[in-house]
C-alpha cells in the first residue's frame, strides 16, 4: 500500500511540474501583452522581457530539479564515459528552453523610445486650438502621470506648459514649500498603457472640455483618447469639486 502510495505521488508530481513547466514556456515564448499583464503593478524595472526570461529560466531550472534524479538513476550502471556524457546532454537540455527563448525575446524585444517632450510646434499648436474653448468652460484640467521616471517628466512639461498660457491646471507641488515642482496627480497603470490618454468616467459621456482638449490635442498632432477611470478623481479649484477627467500621460 505504501509503495502504491509513493508512486501515486510522484507520477501526480511530475504531471503538476510538467504542466508547470508548459506554462513558463508558453508564457515566456508568448505575447509580449500577456507577460505585461502578469507584470501589471510591479515595479517599471520589471520589464515584459525581465519577465519572459524569469518564466524560461524558472521552466529550466523546474526541468532540472525533477528529473536530476530519474536520470542518475537510469544511467548509475553506465560506464563512466558514457554517464559523463549522458549528463551533459541532460543539463543543456535542461538550459534549452531559457537558451532559446533568450535569443527569441531578444529577437523580438522592441528597441527602448527616447523620452517624450512637448516640442514648439506642439505647443503653438495646442495653445492655439485651446483658446477655441470658450472660457466658460476652461476650468482646471488635472495632469496625472504613472509612476514612471519618464512619464512624471512628461507630464510635468504639460503642467508648465498649461501654467504658461495660462490654463488653469494642477496646483499641487512636491515636498511643499521648499521644493516648488508641480506634482502630477499619480494613477495606477492597467495592464501596462502606454502612450497618452483622457481618463474618464464614461467613455460614452464624456465631459465637453474633455471633449474639446481631445480635439485640440489631436490637431497638435498628439493621439490619445478616452480611458474609463474607476474611483473618484482629484479636487479641482478651490471649490474642492472633484475633476471630471485627467489628461493621463502613461508608458512611453
Amino acid at each position: 500500500m505504501l509503495n502504491w502510495r509513493i508512486f501515486f505521488s510522484a507520477f501526480l508530481g511530475r504531471i503538476v511540474g510538467s504542466l508547470f513547466v508548459g506554462i513558463c514556456i508558453v508564457l515566456g515564448f508568448g505575447p509580449t501583452q500577456w507577460a505585461e499583464f502578469l507584470i501589471s503593478g510591479l515595479p517599471v524595472f520589471i520589464t515584459p522581457g525581465i519577465a519572459r526570461l524569469g518564466l524560461l529560466l524558472i521552466a529550466s531550472i523546474v526541468v532540472f530539479l525533477e528529473w536530476r534524479v530519474p536520470v542518475r538513476s537510469g544511467i548509475n550502471n553506465w560506464s563512466p564515459r558514457a554517464r559523463q556524457s549522458a549528463l551533459t546532454a541532460f543539463v543543456i537540455t535542461c538550459c534549452l528552453p531559457f537558451v532559446i527563448g533568450a535569443f527569441y525575446v531578444t529577437a523580438h524585444s522592441t528597441s527602448i523610445k527616447p523620452d517624450r517632450h512637448l516640442n514648439d510646434n506642439q505647443k503653438e499648436t495646442l495653445s492655439k486650438e485651446i483658446g477655441k474653448i470658450p472660457p466658460d468652460q476652461l476650468h482646471d484640467i488635472i495632469v496625472a502621470a504613472v509612476d514612471d521616471p519618464e512619464a512624471l517628466q512628461y507630464a510635468i512639461e504639460f503642467i508648465y506648459f498649461f501654467k504658461y498660457y495660462s490654463i488653469p491646471t494642477n496646483e499641487s507641488y512636491i515636498d511643499p514649500p521648499d521644493n516648488k515642482i508641480p506634482s502630477p496627480y499619480s494613477i495606477k497603470e492597467f495592464g501596462r498603457s502606454a502612450g497618452i490618454s483622457l481618463s474618464v468616467h464614461d467613455p460614452n459621456n464624456p465631459p465637453k472640455l474633455a471633449e474639446a482638449l481631445r480635439q485640440a490635442m489631436r490637431s497638435a498632432g498628439f493621439s490619445l483618447d478616452y480611458e474609463r477611470f474607476h474611483g473618484p478623481m482629484p479636487a479641482i479649484g478651490n471649490a474642492n469639486t472633484p475633476a471630471d477627467f485627467m489628461l493621463s500621460i502613461l508608458y512611453n
